[in-house]
């Protein structure tokens, strides 16, 4: 099973969207190779060992990869992204996290959502 917390890479800069727009017409190939989302994942490998590991996920898997990794599913993280960091364990090590902070604008205080929430909340507002 894997257990994940999204986090927004700042080296991938997210495309500005007002709320009502739908993802009809996107270019996923284009999204893909231009923006990225980072996801914090641990679980158990296939030998039952605890890892962890922060993935930058592909926009046009990330869908798919939130109901599977919510589902309990078994699935190779490589095929949703690419990898920063991983390693062996339940949690990374502190300066792992620092690391990723300093290189990628990585937020470990609060969700992917709560940060969209707050951007579009900022646009609606001024």
């Amino acid at each position: 099973m894997t257990n994940n917390t999204s986090k927004y890479s700042g080296e991938y800069k997210a495309a500005s969207a007002k709320p009502d727009m739908t993802l009809e017409g996107v270019d996923w190939k284009k999204a893909d190779e231009k923006y990225g989302l980072i996801e914090f994942c641990n679980g158990r490998d296939q030998n039952g060992r605890l890892y962890w590991a922060y993935l930058t996920l592909f926009p046009s898997k990330y869908r798919e990869f939130k109901a599977r990794a919510a589902a309990g599913e078994s699935f190779r993280l490589l095929d949703y992204g690419e990898e920063l960091a991983s390693g062996w364990g339940k949690h990374p090590p502190e300066h792992v996290k620092k690391e990723l902070e300093e290189k990628y604008g990585l937020n470990h205080k609060t969700s992917l959502e709560d940060d969209i929430r707050k951007q579009l909340e900022k646009t609606q507002t001024g």
